[in-house]
């Protein structure tokens, strides 16, 4: 994640010298105008606290206070004097303004050379921190400020920190930066908690052939179990009701399952031993989608923003939703490549053959070297005749319909051989094609080259 900060440098008006006089009051305050011309700030502070314990509504004593409190580096203690001061009158305000600008530019200053130092020695990042953090005491308002330390804390890698000083740059000013890098960090945090979920020691996979003890160890004890017998074959039901899953084994061996009613042969079967690092992806992608959509209603033409929405949207499970999202960003960029492509695959998962294809076809119009479009075009045509071929009662009646497709789908992977002729998969699929098309001779020939290439590898 690139940053950059918000200056390069700025400059700030030179500190407003505080010059007073001996004009007539209490002898605190003649005792405190002596103190702050010698630079003699505790007892300044002192006197002036003294006088505002007997005049609370001493406007100049509170004016006078912040400066010093300034002097001595205490902004909190400065705002407090200076917002005392300004409730009584305006007598001070634009004194007040300048020198709370003044040191806040100082800061920012010392914030943004230490950042640049920190390209040759990371120590600098956290001096470049604490100068945005000083410069937010002093302007708690301050978006950029907010903005900047969220780079540093970028740069620091420290994820946590960086988002919660961006959201608040973003709430104070509804830049669009900030509010990308916050949607962006939300999606990079869901995307940690998601590969938590899916590490091997979090899965549990069922599979066909499975003998009950094996799915036990997975699964553990059922809730109900029920014995059959049928000639000689002995047929047992488990059902595992908190999962709404029923097993079906025949002679002590999984042959399938039914999940919510659904009769399932395919292997394997994935659940999980724990929910909770996908539950906490979940919620980060919804942050993610939520100031996503309120940025790129700021900039609704941003052909970046569209793809990272989008990206959040698939990953939240969220398909027809980013299907309408990549429709706007083809419509936005018609150029970018990404966009067609990533368009394609959610239309081809939803089973739009022909305007899936469309889409991969004009992101290799625009790079005739996009390997992962070109094989998808292929893959596509080949989804497609198998989707004729089984949602026909009578396969030979779509016999010419569905080898057509496969027919037009062979020289993209063909091509994509010549791209990647160290690639076995590329070939095995090829070889898939082939068979299916009649072709034993050539079939045989590339699964040779795919074997031949596994065992080079």
């Amino acid at each position: 994640m690139r940053t950059q900060l918000l200056f390069t440098s700025l400059l700030v008006a030179a500190a407003v010298v505080c010059s007073v006089g001996f004009q007539c009051g209490s002898t605190e305050m003649t005792s405190a105008r002596l103190y702050i011309q010698r630079s003699d700030w505790d007892n300044a502070i002192r006197n002036l606290e003294t006088e505002l314990a007997k005049n609370p509504n001493n406007e100049e004593a509170w004016y006078l206070l912040g400066r010093v409190k300034g002097e001595k580096t205490d902004f909190k203690g400065m705002n407090d004097a200076f917002d005392h001061a300004l409730k009584i009158g305006q007598t001070y305000a634009k004194d007040i303004h300048d020198v709370r600008y003044n040191y806040w530019g100082k800061y920012i200053n010392i914030g943004v050379e230490s950042f640049n130092k920190a390209k040759d020695s990371a120590q600098y990042y956290d001096k470049a921190v604490a100068a945005f953090q000083t410069a937010i005491v002093i302007n708690p308002d301050s978006a950029a400020a907010y903005k900047n330390l969220g780079f540093c804390y970028l740069s620091k890698n420290d994820m946590a920190s960086a988002l919660e000083a961006l959201e608040k740059s973003f709430a104070l000013s509804n830049d669009h930066a900030s509010g990308r890098y916050v949607g962006e960090i939300n999606y990079q945090l869901g995307q940690s908690h998601r590969d938590k979920f899916e590490t091997p020691e979090n899965k549990i996979e069922i599979k066909i052939w499975m003998t009950p003890d094996e799915v036990k160890t997975k699964l553990g004890e059922p809730t109900s179990k029920s014995t059959t017998k049928d000639k000689k074959i002995t047929n047992e039901k488990w059902v595992y009701a908190d999962k709404k899953l029923t097993l079906s084994f025949e002679d002590g061996q999984l042959r399938s399952w039914e999940e919510n009613g659904k009769k399932e042969e395919k292997e394997p079967k994935v659940y999980y031993k724990d929910y909770a690092e996908r539950d906490s992806a979940m919620r980060y992608y919804d942050r993610a989608i939520d100031v996503l959509e309120r940025v790129l209603k700021l900039d609704p033409h941003n052909a970046d923003l569209i793809g990272l929405l989008s990206n959040v949207y698939i990953a939240a499970n969220k398909g027809e939703t980013a299907l309408e999202v990549f429709k706007k960003g083809v419509e936005a960029d018609p150029k970018n490549k990404f966009f067609h492509y990533n368009y394609g695959v959610l239309l081809l998962k939803d089973n739009q053959f022909e305007n899936a294809l469309g889409q991969f076809s004009a992101a290799l119009a625009i790079d005739s070297t996009y390997e992962s479009a070109l094989y998808n075009l292929g893959v596509g045509y080949v989804n497609w005749g198998v989707r004729i071929r089984e949602s026909s009662p009578d396969p030979a009646k779509v016999e010419t319909a569905y080898k057509e497709k496969f027919k037009l789908g062979l020289p993209y992977l063909e091509r994509l051989t010549r791209m990647k002729p160290e690639d076995p998969e590329a070939w095995e699929l090829v070889g898939k094609v082939y068979a299916n098309l009649g072709k034993s001779k050539e079939a045989t020939a590339v699964f040779e080259k795919a074997d031949m290439l596994r065992k080079k590898k």
